[in-house]
């Protein structure tokens, strides 16, 4: 259940802002120690870019696959396209996005003009899921979610307090909250809340 769940994770998995929710130590697969909340949607504007379920039944977007190294440069403009202009040196996120998608860990969906968003995953461990502005209402990050929950039997992330569209976003995709932060472990400075999601097992 949610508190076996939250025992098990934590002092594991932190977010940071940063890149992503979580950046990786050099040489190692464990998340740094700084925390971010999680990504879709949470940009510093706190604007969902689905809606949900519904629309991914209606709207049908194509599968999630594996990024490929050449796209790094595209999934960095719609990272960049919700994060404040500046906000770290470009070859930061160059290089934890090249290493990300070397590990396997970011999935795409793409239509006729490029990738048009984004997850990156690490275990359990939502990274980060962003949707191209072009792109957002269509249901695409649900469907990156639901491909997320299809290969992996359990999921988490963290997202800020007052990001009530993220929070109603997720809650709709089965995640609960297991605990709740003042902020002094991420660089917003902002109260966030640790959500997880578990498979059901069949009676």
């Amino acid at each position: 259940g949610a508190a076996s769940l939250a025992r098990g994770a934590r002092g594991l998995h932190v977010a940071r802002r940063g890149l992503f929710d979580h950046e990786l130590r050099p040489g190692s697969g464990n998340p740094a120690t700084r925390r971010r909340p999680a990504a879709h949607p949470a940009g510093p504007c706190c604007a969902i870019s689905d809606r949900g379920p519904a629309v991914t039944a209606r709207t049908n977007p194509a599968r999630p696959n594996p990024a490929h190294l050449w796209e790094a440069p595209l999934l960095l403009r719609i990272l960049w396209a919700h994060e404040t202009a500046g906000a770290r040196p470009w070859y930061t996120d160059a290089a934890l996005m090249l290493r990300l998608i070397r590990a396997g860990a970011v999935r795409v969906l793409r239509d006729a003009r490029g990738p048009v968003a984004f997850i990156a995953r690490q275990g359990p461990v939502v990274l980060a899921l962003y949707v191209h502005p072009r792109r957002q209402g269509r249901g695409h990050g649900s469907a990156l979610l639901e491909d997320a929950k299809g290969r992996c039997p359990q999921l988490e992330l963290w997202t800020l307090q007052d990001n009530i569209p993220a929070r109603r976003f997720y809650a709709g995709h089965g995640f609960v909250e297991i605990a709740r932060g003042r902020g002094l472990g991420n660089d917003a400075d902002l109260p966030d809340i640790h959500l997880a999601w578990q498979k059901e097992c069949a009676a």
